[in-house]
């Protein structure tokens, strides 16, 4: 293996580690677009360990003992007692899909000029449908439950194996979610199923999901 393939290598394996030890709730708070990509950064030493919200300061100081963070300066991060979520007035949405697809773990479901609606169990409470929404219909209230995977993965996720598992689950829906086309685009292309059937496949999905951490 070539110097710089074998660094490469040495990256990838580093950064794989690093993304296995964030929650994924892929809240872009940390100023990258996504868990691995901060954990990439981490590996190459562009990123200090202290940027993920959700993690807090468990996640930090593993992030740190990991890389040999040597900076004694690294920020505090405020603990949250309040489990959040998406919460969406339904009198005034419009049916956009603004919401829908910015939500990265596939949260939110409805179809185009129907009435969306948060599923709190799946709700990581990132907030990345607030901004889109082009009525101000959606806002970040306190769930009603503390249990669904987001719940599960605040606070950090090692040495916790139920943690573990939900961040897995939430990469998961993630990556799924990253390979569906958008679905105002395939509105208006035409090729894809009605309104009712698109909102019917993401109740499917949904409760597929339910199914699938039940086991």
């Amino acid at each position: 293996m070539k110097e710089s393939e074998q660094a490469a290598h040495q990256l990838r394996v580093a950064a794989d580690k690093l993304d296995g030890m964030l929650p994924q709730i892929q809240c872009k708070k940390c100023g990258y677009s996504g868990c691995r990509p901060y954990a990439e950064a981490m590996a190459a030493r562009q990123a200090s360990p202290d940027l993920c919200a959700p993690g807090g300061n468990r996640t930090r100081d593993m992030l740190a003992q990991e890389i040999n963070w040597q900076n004694n300066k690294l920020k505090d991060i405020p603990v949250n007692n309040h489990i959040v979520c998406a919460q969406i007035d339904e009198s005034r949405c419009v049916g956009c899909y603004k919401c829908i697809e910015a939500c990265p773990v596939d949260a939110i479901i409805g179809a185009h000029g129907m009435l969306h609606t948060v599923i709190e169990s799946q709700c990581t409470g990132c907030g990345l449908c607030v901004e889109p929404c082009p009525v101000d219909c959606i806002a970040i209230i306190r769930a009603s439950s503390p249990c669904g995977d987001g719940k599960l993965v605040q606070s950090g996720v090692t040495n916790n194996p139920e943690a573990k598992k939900a961040a897995a689950r939430l990469r998961i829906r993630y990556d799924a979610k990253q390979q569906r086309p958008l679905l105002r685009s395939a509105v208006r292309s035409g090729k894809e199923l009605s309104p009712k059937q698109l909102a019917q496949q993401a109740i499917n999905r949904v409760t597929r999901r339910n199914i699938s951490s039940k086991k």
